[in-house]
């Protein structure tokens, strides 16, 4: 059995999709909340629900289903993170996290982004003295900028100048790193759970930070995470992403290379699939290379995209599999002379690949990859968008994958 899940509106219900033919079913759920990431292993449904949008701090919670989504269990996270100071009033701006799933148990990974309330305050001030003009927060290495900018006529442009600052000792801390703050959790069963950061350079001063879009994933043995430097608003430094994995407790950097980014890793497998290349930006010849392990990131095979693709301009990961048998699989956006379009691909043991959807112009696989679901019998389900039908979603459709 295939699923998936989106929201949906009203919010905060769930469209929840079921298929074993590529006939899809599919019922509305109420989770409470926003669901940000939704999974499965084994014989239990994952979905991690964001934490309230009220500017309260940040308290995930989990639905777990063991009956294939007619019944949902939710508990909340221990996950909070204390305000940067008690010099002044502090509210959640942005609350993000991510998780993943194996048989040691789950792992998730919480981000928190804080903003002084007297800065909110100011800014509301002043733009209820001046709706017409345009004021915002900017962050440097002494404190926090709130900058005034005004064109008569819309088509000019303005130069922003400061009309108040905050500076960081007026607001308790010492940079801006302590505007953010981050932690990884683990359990081994979902009811106990303990923060894991040893191993992570300068983990509690920010050093690091968690990349965006897809920086975890749990393979069957351990798990693997993606970060950046941090650097501040005004500094420059190399960006060179380093990848860690998780074993007995204890986070240690791997010698995964310097792809840009984890694809997927397969957590009833050994399957591990990178991008190295700008993603999701255009291809260059020779720019975009799949990386492909069957060995947990021990051993690796590259495969230029253009090599099976031969007019690729871009290429997209399918997501990871729940239970899947389908090995390799991702979109190839592709451009004709002045013509876009998407293929299917796919590959068994990372070397040999094949098209299985050959390229269509107008369709647009690459847009719609992210809620793509791979089943376990060697078929391949994936929405799409097509340009030919006003870029109407389409209804998910099967491909078998030889």
């Amino acid at each position: 059995v295939s699923y998936a899940m989106q929201n949906a509106n009203p919010y905060p219900e769930q469209l929840f999709y079921w298929t074993t033919d590529g006939n899809w079913k599919v019922r509305r759920i109420d989770l409470g909340r926003s669901v940000s990431e939704f999974t499965g292993y084994g014989n239990t449904l994952y979905a991690l629900l964001a934490s309230p949008s009220d500017g309260s701090s940040a308290k995930y919670a989990l639905a777990q289903s063991t009956d294939g989504g007619s019944a949902w269990k939710r508990t909340t996270l221990p996950i909070a993170f204390s305000p940067p100071s008690t010099t002044v009033a502090w509210t959640v701006t942005k609350a993000s996290a991510t998780f993943a799933v194996n048989g040691q148990g789950l792992l998730v990974v919480a981000n928190s982004q804080f903003q002084a309330q007297p800065v909110v305050d100011a800014l509301q001030s002043l733009q209820g003295a001046e709706p017409h003009v345009g004021f915002s927060a900017q962050i440097d290495d002494d404190g926090v900028d709130i900058t005034r900018c005004y064109a008569p006529n819309p088509r000019d442009t303005c130069t922003p100048k400061t009309v108040r600052h905050f500076s960081w000792l007026a607001l308790g801390v010492l940079s801006p790193h302590a505007l953010d703050e981050q932690g990884v959790w683990f359990s081994s069963d979902t009811k106990r759970w303990r923060r894991v950061e040893s191993g992570l350079d300068a983990w509690s001063d920010w050093g690091r930070s968690i990349v965006e879009g897809q920086s975890l994933v749990a393979l069957r043995d351990r798990f693997v995470m993606v970060t950046q430097p941090y650097h501040s608003p005004t500094a420059e430094g190399d960006d060179t992403p380093t990848y860690y994995e998780l074993v007995d407790g204890v986070w240690r950097r791997t010698p995964y290379g310097q792809a840009s980014f984890i694809a997927f890793g397969d957590a009833t497998s050994r399957l591990v699939m990178m991008i190295d290349g700008p993603h999701p930006l255009p291809c260059t010849p020779g720019a975009c290379t799949v990386l492909t392990s069957t060995d947990a990131g021990y051993t690796w095979h590259s495969t230029a995209v253009e090599r099976v693709v031969p007019d690729a301009t871009g290429i997209s990961p399918l997501s990871r599999p729940l239970g899947g048998g389908v090995g390799f699989t991702a979109a190839v956006a592709t451009l004709q002379g002045h013509t876009t379009g998407s293929a299917l691909i796919a590959s068994r043991d990372g070397v040999h690949w094949t098209v299985v959807s050959a390229v269509t112009a107008g369709v647009d696989y690459w847009n719609g990859s992210d809620d793509a679901v791979h089943s376990g019998d060697d078929r391949l389900w994936v929405s799409f968008r097509d340009s030919r039908d006003g870029f109407a979603n389409k209804a998910v459709v099967g491909t078998v994958v030889r």
